[in-house]
């Protein structure tokens, strides 16, 4: 729910802002315009979303965020093939790149991380110094002076 009220409190500014210079929408607005909008809302939106959230359920995060990386690649790759697009010796050779650093992260094997027990509180052991802690309570009276005593 957080996601899609993000998604709306944007989409609200951006109307207001595009209101407040001056855009205003055409006449008639054409299918292709049309089913573009309806693709983006439902695959770039719905459905990319939904896809993170259960990865990031199953998967490692490391794993789960790579599509941040894959994106661009399939990106390029879509303008070459649908848009026309020329695409360039660098452009070929950073996509392989990142295709490899993606697959070296989906293959690399979980590393195990050990889990401290919590210590039990003992008068013997002495809390951590928490710079903010003075800040919200006093633990207790003020320290007296020596001139007090």
């Amino acid at each position: 729910m957080s996601v899609a009220a993000q998604m709306l409190a944007a989409g609200a500014i951006m109307v207001v802002a595009s209101v407040a210079t001056g855009e205003r929408p055409p006449a008639h607005l054409g299918l292709a315009p049309t089913l573009a909008l309806v693709h983006l809302v439902l695959f770039g939106s719905v459905l990319a979303y939904s896809a993170l959230n259960h990865l990031l359920r199953t998967e490692r995060p490391l794993l789960a965020t790579s599509y941040a990386f894959v994106n661009p690649v399939v990106a390029l790759a879509l303008g070459a093939m649908v848009g026309g697009e020329q695409v360039g010796g660098s452009e070929i050779v950073a996509a392989g790149l990142v295709v490899i650093g993606v697959g070296l992260v989906a293959t690399a094997p979980r590393q195990l991380t050990t889990v401290r027990p919590a210590r039990a509180a003992s008068s013997a052991i002495r809390p951590r110094w928490r710079p903010w802690s003075g800040l919200l309570h006093r633990a207790g009276p003020p320290a007296r002076t020596p001139a007090e005593t």
